[in-house]
């Protein structure tokens, strides 16, 4: 969880900051329903590992991965990646978390990944950015 907290706060710090400056506001969402955590650094090769906390039991959870930061419309809302490619979905446990268990292929290694969750009631998490081991 402290991961979570760390990257709400690195999301909402420009936006408070901005708003005490009067300049405007970046383009981002300041909140987010859903959290992506991902368990360890992705590694080329290996399994890599995410659960999506936040969900509404029973709800689709779609995990995307985009090109950068930039924006991707789905038929669930609009996402902060850009060209985003949905990876996998998931149904939501009745705690409504989805887990995603993929193999990262030995090709990826060096490229940067820049992953974000949206599930069928258009809720997002926050992107995460990483680059793979």
């Amino acid at each position: 969880m402290m991961k979570s907290f760390q990257l709400k706060l690195r999301v909402l710090l420009p936006v408070l900051l901005c708003g005490i400056a009067g300049a405007a506001l970046p383009k981002f969402q300041a909140t987010y329903d859903l959290d992506l955590l991902v368990n360890g650094p992705l590694t080329a090769g290996t399994v890599g590992n995410a659960i999506v906390l936040g969900s509404t039991p029973g709800a689709q959870v779609h995990l995307y991965n985009g090109s950068g930061v930039g924006s991707t419309t789905t038929a669930y809302g609009l996402l902060e990646v850009s060209d985003g490619v949905r990876l996998a979905s998931r149904l939501a446990g009745v705690s409504g978390n989805a887990t995603f268990r993929r193999h990262v292929p030995r090709s990826l290694a060096g490229l940067a990944v820049y992953l974000q969750a949206i599930d069928d009631n258009g809720l997002i998490s926050p992107v995460h950015t990483e680059i793979i081991q």
